[in-house]
């Protein structure tokens, strides 16, 4: 956790764990936390120091989308949630800082 980068664009942000130099609006964090993540499809995770957290899924084919975030990301107990996405949809829950 948190050793490897990641990045990650969503509606022109770039989400990411690495200073990079951009011409798209970037929101920098921490650590990729995705490994703390349990989702039935693709979900990005990524935590900055201050608290805030980005929880990016993403579906390559239709799905009834299972996903559940510990403590550790959300700051509140677990939380689970299930939403529908379609093939090349994405769903972006964000965290402010705490």
């Amino acid at each position: 956790m948190g050793s490897r980068a990641a990045d990650s664009v969503h509606q022109g942000v770039l989400y990411t764990t690495q200073d990079a130099k951009t011409t798209l609006c970037k929101k920098l964090y921490d650590e990729d936390v995705s490994d703390l993540v349990s989702c039935s499809a693709f979900a990005i995770a990524l935590r900055a120091k201050d608290g805030r957290a980005a929880v990016l899924v993403v579906a390559d084919t239709n799905v009834q989308v299972e996903l559940t975030l510990p403590q550790e990301i959300t700051r509140q107990p677990e939380v689970t949630e299930t939403f529908p996405l379609a093939a090349g949809q994405a769903r972006l829950i964000e965290y402010p800082a705490s």
